[in-house]
């Protein structure tokens, strides 16, 4: 047994198929083949039946399939340690992120990373928070940025906060209020509401802000991008929630911002593992977040 062999097991059960795995792997679909029959020989097990349609993953395929992955995690990090120690950072850091991160200034964070370790791979994984929270829990991802929710609870996780942004409401111009600069949400209760999908934390924020104000909003759409949202808004389907950042964009004659007299306000925050040491690379980054942030804001 050896680490490739791990490698193409984890790939066939990742694509169901042993074409589109040796794809993958840049090898023939025979030597692959061959490969996977000498390691179940070896092992006196099957890990998979193959049928003319497709590629199923036995009992005994399934407890090999987690053990692999582990073995491959560990290898993936002590490859980084030992480079580290070398002088030599190298690996691929995998890295959750929503799409609204310019407060914190996101995109010159990774930048600048990767200017000061050249030899790194930054592989980013954009979703909403929640399906991000779930990555990290199962260890696909090394870190997330994302909004802290305000439900659930995830005692393996640690949620530092590195900034904050406030929520104001888009409305199209023909809307009673869009004369107005500063409104109380209340003031919207009759209003038709584009919302956030539920799987963005941001939902949970603004819903919970509505029934603070006393009402429970009739939302009529749910949408995850900003710029469909601000569309909808100028064609009248509705009202919009709206960080200030990103209403900057939105903003024209036909578009109205509204502040709102209660603050609605959502943390970003970095997440990282409580029951898992970070390997020395998503160490390292975490220690290069925060001296950047510090530098930038101060303490």
């Amino acid at each position: 047994m050896n680490l490739n062999q791990l490698q193409y097991v984890l790939s066939v059960a990742e694509h169901r198929s042993f074409s589109l795995a040796a794809e993958n792997l840049f090898i023939s679909q025979s030597t692959l083949s061959q490969q996977i029959m000498n390691l179940e020989s070896e092992l006196g097990v099957k890990l998979f039946l193959r049928t003319t349609r497709d590629v199923q993953i036995t009992e005994a395929g399934r407890a090999f399939l987690e053990e692999a992955a582990e073995i491959l995690r560990r290898t993936e990090g002590l490859k980084q340690t030992m480079s580290d120690y070398a002088g030599l950072l190298k690996g691929t850091i995998n890295i959750g992120a929503i799409n609204a991160l310019e407060t914190i200034h996101f995109s010159q964070i990774i930048t600048d990373f990767y200017s000061a370790f050249p030899q790194l791979t930054v592989n980013i994984v954009g979703n909403s928070s929640y399906p991000l929270l779930d990555a990290l829990e199962n260890r696909s991802i090394d870190i997330a940025f994302l909004t802290r929710p305000v439900k659930g609870s995830y005692p393996s996780l640690k949620f530092t906060v590195l900034g904050t942004d406030d929520y104001c409401l888009l409305v199209s111009k023909d809307h009673p209020l869009s004369h107005k600069k500063t409104v109380s949400l209340r003031e919207l209760k009759d209003d038709r509401f584009i919302l956030h999908q539920p799987s963005q934390a941001v939902s949970d924020i603004c819903l919970a802000a509505c029934e603070e104000a006393g009402f429970a909003p009739n939302i009529v759409c749910r949408n995850s991008a900003a710029p469909i949202s601000a569309n909808l808004v100028r064609a009248g389907l509705g009202v919009g929630f709206f960080t200030m950042e990103e209403s900057e964009g939105f903003l024209g004659p036909d578009v109205a911002r509204l502040a709102l007299k209660k603050p609605v306000r959502k943390e970003i925050v970095m997440v990282t593992s409580r029951t898992h040491e970070p390997s020395r690379l998503v160490g390292v980054f975490i220690d290069f977040v925060m001296h950047w942030l510090s530098s930038q804001y101060g303490d």
